[in-house]
């Protein structure tokens, strides 16, 4: 038999093994995902897999870091997107090249709106709004030179849909991260804590389970396309 032959014999081996994984490969993946810039990469790799992996079908319940990682603990989500600061001690993870700018949302009509940055001097002055979890309050604290204890913390909240409309309405100003500003609020302005403040995104699973083939697939998918 020629080379070429050989070649080309070898070629749809592969592709006859390569589409019969592709058609075998099915199931349901559940992801937790956050608000934040996370959001378009994992609809960019469920893309990719669904156009590769016709049969497979996938559920994203959102939540806090907190929410997510209880979520992980008790197998109710393969994988889940977090945030830091957070502990992840439990669980494989992979740190994902997504800074996200950690800011501060004012009226747009305030005082402090003039401003193209915000100091800890003047953070500390505010009445403020934040997350509930320990972790991002003592880091804002921290970053502020203050403690938790030190700030005027006039409300929390797990998730930012709620906490738009209270900024809105001039209760106070909230911390957030520069991802979770998808939606337009142009009664809403987003200054920077300065000095800068960034945290990433991690991929995360729990430690010591067998992974599910998809789950496998979209792990390396996601990474591949975040490399």
């Amino acid at each position: 038999m020629k080379a070429e032959e050989i070649l080309q014999l070898t070629s749809k081996t592969v592709q006859v093994f390569e589409d019969r994984k592709n058609a075998e490969l099915s199931g349901h993946l559940t992801i937790g995902a956050l608000e934040g810039w996370t959001t378009s990469s994992i609809a960019k790799t469920l893309q990719r897999l669904t156009n590769k992996y016709p049969s497979i079908t996938f559920t994203i319940l959102s939540g806090n870091a907190d929410d997510i990682k209880w979520k992980i603990d008790n197998g109710l989500v393969d994988v889940g997107f977090l945030l830091e600061p957070t502990s992840t001690e439990k669980y494989n993870v992979e740190k994902i090249g997504f800074p996200e700018r950690w800011m501060m949302l004012t009226q747009s009509d305030s005082e402090l709106a003039e401003l193209d940055e915000v100091s800890p001097e003047i953070f500390k002055k505010q009445r403020i709004l934040i997350s509930e979890r320990p972790e991002v309050r003592q880091f804002i604290a921290d970053w502020a030179g203050c403690q938790v204890s030190d700030l005027e913390i006039i409300g929390g909240f797990n998730l930012g849909f709620h906490l738009f409309e209270i900024a809105r309405a001039g209760i106070g100003e909230a911390v957030v991260t520069e991802g979770a500003l998808i939606r337009d609020y142009p009664d809403l302005k987003a200054i920077p804590l300065s000095p800068e403040v960034k945290t990433l995104s991690v991929l995360a699973w729990k430690k010591n389970i067998p992974l599910t083939p998809l789950t496998r697939a979209f792990i390396k998918q996601y990474l591949q396309d975040n490399e």
